[in-house]
């Protein structure tokens, strides 16, 4: 959407990528991956989760994490509940708009926090079986525009951000597409077209340094769907004439998405150079729209590639029927002639689903526009599915008195991994979570508390999905970690001087000696948990000892223990 931002930050130097020498696919893997006209033809209706990681301002406070910049625009944090309310509504698709501008610094090295966050909500989209459509939304209004000089200043900070997100998500599967950029307007701000062909070039070159440098990333990029925009996301004669297909490394694998809100009389309450209304249905409202989806099946046709439009809605003016009626023709009319679409929704004045009750505020529209699309037909059934390898070796380690870190290997034929927990050995095992990677931080637990986890790998084909066995269980407890590291020095003849690194949240550490192949036994209790050093005496001079030490919190007058630190050797 369009979001007027005051201030253009200025950027200087970039980090070279050289686009000579692109990667090919061996055309094995090629035929595995679906291709653009599969993901377009797979897709049946979209969802975007505007104004979530997409708002930019100078204001937004920087020294809180990531989010302040979530919520500025007036939504809540992002969860994955939130789009499983998505999935649930009939949706299978999920358009994630992100800026990065303020997220980089002048060479376009991503600050680590923001793309893990970005790789959070992502695979809440991913790991529920739908397409995520993830770009770079509102960059015109801090550095790159639709000019060849903005081109020469910007192509290597351009080119290193997306070096950086598509080697992020490299192994991930067909259903992440990546789109170049979005609304892309000259120095002027001319939407829908421009009246320089300096624009139109620099919009293309754009498109081209994005297939070429995601191409280069290797892994699954080397066959990626990736989408690219006209000129504005705009559908003019002018813009559609003046836009070019990028050259590709591999066939049918390059989606076109375009923008559209029309009749924009009626999708804009706040409309000024026309008659605005709030009714739409008639004849003439109906032959407007056919000829609008018609205009982009002929240019679909022309460029020999899919097209989506991933944005369209309307504003509420108290018309919900009247707003049903129109979402349902529009996305049907589009799905008729092959192009598939995604609805705007920003929480604000084009509100569909509300974020903070997880139900859809206008849901007559939301079911009126899923309706007028069939569903989607699993193709492969789930006995015909391999099931994946069972995960192995994990491993719970305590991370906090609040949460337990897991790691486990990767699983042949995996799509993702389902995890559990039970809170006793031999209690039932719920699932908590589902993620892409192989390991995951469990967090939000009781102090003091063991848990007990299993993994399951899954593999996900069209809308079924089969599992592994679990894998061996495995347990931790919510309490201060072990220490880091552990010393121990002979001090004076008969002692030793023993230290560690403070564990976060411990209420003391027990320290414990043998002699070499000898029995350990505790030597000191250590209360509180600033005090890290105890000094051992009466030892035997000359002998060899071993040494080791664990933290511990008290929860109830009862000491949970951290494991042990590694044993260390000392000589007195």
């Amino acid at each position: 959407m369009k979001k007027i931002i005051g201030k253009i930050l200025s950027a200087a130097l970039a980090l070279s990528l050289s686009l000579t020498a692109l990667m090919l696919p061996s055309s094995a893997a090629e035929a595995n991956f679906e291709n653009a006209n599969q993901a377009v033809e797979n897709i049946t209706v979209g969802w975007n989760l505007g104004n979530a990681l997409d708002p930019v301002g100078d204001w937004i406070d920087s020294s809180n994490g990531t989010a302040p910049y979530e919520t500025a625009w007036g939504n809540p944090v992002t969860t994955k509940e939130m789009l499983t309310v998505v999935k649930n509504a009939g949706y299978n698709a999920v358009r994630v708009p992100v800026s990065w501008a303020q997220h980089i610094d002048n060479e376009g090295n991503i600050d680590k926090v923001w793309l893990d966050r970005v790789n959070e909500v992502v695979d809440y989209v991913i790991s529920q079986g739908m397409y995520c459509i993830l770009n770079t939304h509102h960059e015109r209004d801090y550095w790159f525009k639709a000019s060849m000089s903005s081109y020469y200043t910007y192509e290597k900070r351009f080119s290193n951000l997306w070096n950086q997100i598509a080697t992020r998500f490299r192994n991930y599967d067909e259903k992440l597409i990546f789109e170049a950029y979005n609304e892309i307007l000259d120095e002027a701000g001319n939407w829908t077209e421009s009246n320089s062909t300096d624009a139109y070039e620099a919009a293309n070159k754009f498109n081209q340094l994005f297939v070429n440098t995601v191409r280069l990333t290797g892994g699954n990029n080397s066959m990626r769907n990736l989408m690219v925009q006209t000129y504005s996301a705009g559908s003019s004669d002018k813009t559609f004439n003046n836009f070019v297909m990028p050259n590709d490394t591999v066939s049918n694998h390059i989606i076109v998405q375009v923008h559209n809100y029309d009749p924009q009389a009626f999708t804009n309450k706040d409309v000024t150079w026309t008659t605005p209304t709030k009714e739409w249905g008639s004849d003439k409202d109906k032959s407007e729209i056919d000829w609008i989806m018609q205009n982009f099946k002929n240019f679909s046709d022309r460029i020999n590639a899919p097209v989506v439009i991933g944005e369209f809605g309307s504003m509420d003016q108290n018309n919900e029927a009247a707003r049903a009626r129109h979402a349902s023709y529009f996305v049907k009319a589009a799905y008729d002639r092959g192009v598939k679409c995604f609805v705007w929704d920003d929480g604000g004045n084009y509100t569909l689903l509300d974020r903070r009750s997880l139900t859809w505020k206008f849901p007559t529209i939301v079911e009126e526009m899923i309706k007028s699309v069939p569903a989607r037909i699993s193709e492969t059934p789930v006995s015909e599915i391999e099931s994946p390898d069972v995960p192995e070796s994990l491993k719970a380690t305590t991370k906090s008195t609040s949460s337990i870190d897991l790691t486990w290997n990767a699983s042949d034929g995996a799509t993702g991994y389902n995890i559990y927990r039970a809170s006793t050995k031999s209690g039932e095992l719920k699932k908590i979570d589902s993620v892409l990677d192989t390991s995951y931080t469990d967090k939000g637990l009781k102090k003091g508390t063991t848990y007990y986890y299993v993994v399951e790998a899954y593999t996900a084909a069209n809308d079924s999905e089969a599992v592994s066995e679990y894998s061996s269980k495995v347990s931790a407890s919510a309490t201060s970690p072990a220490p880091s590291s552990v010393t121990a020095k002979k001090s004076k003849s008969g002692s030793a001087v023993i230290k560690w690194t403070k564990s976060s949240g411990a209420s003391g550490y027990e320290v414990f000696i043998a002699p070499k192949g000898g029995k350990f036994s505790k030597a000191a209790t250590i209360t509180g948990s600033s005090k890290c050093s105890y000094t051992k005496t009466g030892l035997s001079k000359g002998k060899t000892y071993n040494v080791k030490v664990r933290s511990y919190v008290t929860v109830n007058n009862k000491k949970v223990y951290s494991p042990y630190t590694q044993t260390v050797t000392v000589k007195v």
